[in-house]
């Protein structure tokens, strides 16, 4: 008996020790309970960041698969969260004012339907009807309009009404989709950006596969 209780008394020892040895080692350095971190890449801003200055010359920028020559001070931004997926680029004209944008975007329903949906955004002046031109760039029709008056929009999305306001438009016939081009703002302040519109939109180049 006093045997055994000896014995029993020395694995009763053991296995004291062993637990304090245990539970008193500091844990592996070597191993880290996080995940370390995953990388994540920048993605570049468009030329022109919203922190960056408008270029003092003309640049190119190829958007939806034309190149375009962009006049100088004219400056491409980054899209927010709600015209990403609606619009493929934006421009702003600094010297012109904030008021003052450019989008460019690839949309069905066919170029006569959307040109009516621009008219029917405005209420112009009575007695006046929109400017419409069409000429050929790089072997596609396009289609120019000019609309001056109360812009309406819609109003979940533009705000409220806007008046004396303007819209340059081009839109070009192509397949499988048709492309678009809206400037506006402020009447007077389009005024004496129609021409270099033009001369962007008159630009427009395909990319080649």
């Amino acid at each position: 008996m006093t045997f055994l209780r000896s014995r029993q008394a020395i694995v009763t020892s053991l296995t004291l020790t062993l637990l304090v040895a245990l539970t008193g080692c500091p844990a592996d350095p070597t191993i880290d309970d996080e995940a370390p971190p995953v990388p994540v890449a920048e993605v570049p801003g468009p030329p022109g960041g919203s922190e960056e200055p408008a270029p003092d010359e003309p640049y190119e920028a190829v958007i939806s698969g034309f190149r375009f020559t962009v006049p100088a001070g004219w400056k491409q931004v980054n899209l927010s969260a709600a015209q990403r997926g609606f619009v493929d680029a934006k421009f702003t004209i600094p010297s012109a004012g904030d008021e003052v944008t450019m989008t460019l975007s690839t949309v069905g329903g066919g170029v006569e339907a959307n040109i009516e949906r621009w008219i029917g955004q405005f209420r112009m002046p009575e007695g006046t009807t929109p400017e419409t031109e069409t000429l050929t760039v790089d072997d596609l029709a396009v289609t120019i309009v000019d609309l001056q008056g109360t812009f309406q929009g819609m109003p979940a999305v533009s705000g409220p009404a806007q008046e004396n306001w303007r819209m340059l438009g081009a839109a070009y016939d192509g397949e499988p989709l048709d492309f678009y081009v809206k400037l506006t703002g402020p009447a007077e302040k389009l005024a004496e950006l129609k021409e270099p519109f033009r001369e962007f939109v008159t630009s427009a180049r395909r990319e080649q596969p």
